[in-house]
């Protein structure tokens, strides 16, 4: 999980590049880094609420918070 979300951090900073040497392409580039990044996020997202299970209802988690608050969807 951790190696997924370090690589979908690298297309980010390509975009940014891209755009701070004004290049013409670089929301094409913005755009598939984000679709990216939201897919990868979204993974390990399920992922914690499927190794957390019902814990994250528990006052005693930090997940707590927001865990309640939140569907997860996948296709």
């Amino acid at each position: 999980m951790a190696t997924q979300l370090e690589a979908a951090e690298l297309p980010l900073l390509r975009a940014a590049r891209m755009e701070d040497k004004n290049h013409r392409d670089y929301e094409k580039e913005s755009a598939m880094a984000k679709m990216y990044a939201s897919d990868v996020v979204m993974q390990a997202a399920i992922e914690g609420v499927q190794t957390f299970g019902g814990c994250i209802y528990c006052k005693y988690y930090i997940q707590f918070k927001g865990g309640t608050k939140y569907e997860f969807w996948t296709d």
